[in-house]
């Protein structure tokens, strides 16, 4: 990935490993990789020599065990991260430098929560990083999220009322699959599908037909609003009518009924 990104955050479980061999933080019982901390030194190399600028958390949300009601206290680099505490989310300034890298691109790829969020005491970096998804995306920006972790978390949290998954660009339940192929590699699995075109005279394309057929609930959900209005109207101008012609106000009070009918539902089709 650093031969095509411009800058990348590390966060989550995997920036403690970084922490520790990079920068010598003290990061108690936070994840600890032992064979990737060997690797370390030689993707941060690469990532000079590419000029790709990584971004870590500099401050932490800890807790004394894992648990949805433990102990949790705030902490930064300078202070680190005491002797059987663990790091489950970042900080009020991490979130702050993520959002600024955020905003500056126009391409985000996003894979593994930053924090544990299924607990509510530690979901605000990666709930804060949905929410700052959605305007990059409202901004013209691509957004992707990949993984099933991270999925969950895109409908999980919402902007608005809508769940963060449907508005962005894209949501993957693939986790490491969609990292190979942003990587530009082939998917086994993609390579061996049937082209449409390959596709025999007489295959029933489902995919196709179940769109089709959510498109025409929604228009005849749309189509039964419209009607209720114009019974709604038609019962007013029936009103005014039988209150008499002083009665029925001014120009400007008068109304008007616009019902449009869909194509769809308005041509005739022959059934078989």
């Amino acid at each position: 990935m650093l031969k095509i990104a411009d800058e990348v955050i590390i966060a989550g479980g995997m920036a403690y490993t970084f922490k520790k061999v990079c920068d010598g933080v003290d990061i108690g019982s936070s994840l600890f990789d032992k064979e990737g901390a060997k690797i370390v030194g030689s993707i941060m190399e690469e990532a000079e020599l590419q000029g790709v600028t990584i971004t870590f958390p500099t401050d932490h949300v800890i807790a004394d065990r894992f648990a949805s009601d433990a102990q949790v206290q705030y902490v930064d680099d300078s202070e680190g991260i005491p002797k059987g505490w663990m790091a489950l989310d970042v900080g009020r300034k991490s979130i702050e430098k993520f959002k600024a890298v955020m905003r500056r691109a126009k391409t985000i790829l996003w894979n593994g929560p930053l924090g544990v969020f299924e607990f509510a005491a530690f979901a605000k970096g990666t709930e804060q990083a949905m929410v700052e998804m959605v305007k990059a995306t409202a901004m013209g920006c691509t957004t992707i999220i990949g993984g099933g972790d991270t999925g969950a978390a895109s409908r999980k949290f919402k902007v608005g009322s809508l769940p963060v998954a449907e508005q962005i660009s894209h949501a993957s339940t693939g986790g490491g699959s969609s990292l190979v192929l942003m990587e530009g590699k082939m998917l086994p699995g993609v390579a061996n599908l049937s082209e449409k075109t390959d596709l025999p005279p007489d295959h029933i394309d489902y995919a196709t037909m179940w769109m089709e057929t959510k498109a025409m609930k929604r228009e005849q959900q749309a189509l039964k609003r419209q009607v209720a209005n114009l019974e709604a109207s038609l019962k007013k101008s029936n009103e005014m009518l039988a209150a008499g012609p002083n009665n029925r106000g001014s120009g400007e009070e008068r109304f008007s009924i616009l019902l449009t009918i869909p194509f769809r539902c308005a041509t005739p089709r022959r059934l078989s």
